[in-house]
């Protein structure tokens, strides 16, 4: 669990405040009607379960809308192909294990490179052509060989193009993940932790000052925020055709909460005296 620095506690009645744990010389007695208001921390975590790779192809330079369709299509395939290995054809119904290809445009237009007055026109009214493939594999161990048939792949395609059209691909980082019920699950549960922080925030105040009648009368929108979790040495030693997997994903979750009390004692000594 990490630091609770974050803490927000702020008891109110009649307008008076007390500061966080310290019990301040600010006092009160036989206040009705007041609340507690709590922040909660939370956190749960799971091993990643799968990754997800993502290409774009592209071909620029073409005569026509054709051969720009053609020559995308060409290397799309041989990715395709690659990925097909490491996703099965049984997986095409499965609707987190699949590999999914989304043809994008096919444009006429002026293809340039550089910036400012090192702008070089490449061809002018020529055809260009697109295409996106994602695949979504469970053996997080394959990962190494994918990516290096991916490259050897592109590679051979970029080596072999003629004149000034070009085809190439483009790889996005890997992205690596948690199945849907195993998301639920740690956001459950991390709920559940920073109900239970928050309980215990509440607790400190209420030994003092053994609050009656104290319930939780307002609750906000929980706060999500997700991490992965890397292996410091294995990040310092990795190589540069190996892709960093982690250890696992972490979810944090902040929710804030509003208890009410009618009446706190004044047994608790000066910090419950008004």
């Amino acid at each position: 669990m990490k630091s609770k620095s974050n803490w927000v506690h702020y008891i109110s009645a009649g307008g008076i405040a007390w500061a966080a744990l310290g019990l301040s010389a600010t006092s009160f007695a036989g206040l009705i009607a007041g609340t507690i208001r709590v922040n909660g921390y939370g956190e749960a975590s799971a091993e990643t379960e799968l990754v997800r790779i993502g290409v774009r192809v592209f071909s620029r330079c073409n005569e026509t809308s054709v051969a720009a369709k053609n020559a995308n299509a060409v290397l799309a395939n041989q990715i395709l192909d690659v990925l097909k290995k490491y996703v099965p054809e049984g997986s095409e119904n499965d609707q987190t294990f699949r590999i999914i290809a989304n043809p994008g445009a096919n444009v006429s237009q002026t293809e340039t490179e550089g910036y400012g007055e090192h702008v070089k026109i490449i061809c002018e009214h020529k055809w260009r052509a697109s295409e996106s493939i994602s695949a979504t594999i469970k053996k997080i161990e394959d990962v190494p060989a994918l990516q290096d048939e991916l490259l050897q792949v592109v590679d051979a395609a970029s080596g072999t193009s003629a004149g000034v059209a070009q085809t190439w691909a483009e790889f996005d980082a890997p992205v690596f993940d948690l199945l849907p019920a195993t998301w639920e699950k740690i956001k459950a549960e991390a709920q559940s932790n920073a109900l239970a922080d928050a309980r215990k925030k509440v607790a400190v105040f209420d030994s003092a000052c053994s609050f009656t009648g104290i319930r939780l009368v307002r609750v906000s929108d929980p706060k999500f925020t997700e991490t992965r979790v890397y292996d410091k040495v294995a990040y310092a030693r990795m190589s540069t055709d190996t892709p960093i997997i982690p250890d696992a994903i972490e979810v944090s979750s902040n929710w804030d909460f509003v208890w009410a009390y009618d009446k706190a004692s004044t047994s608790g000594g000066p910090q419950c005296l008004h």
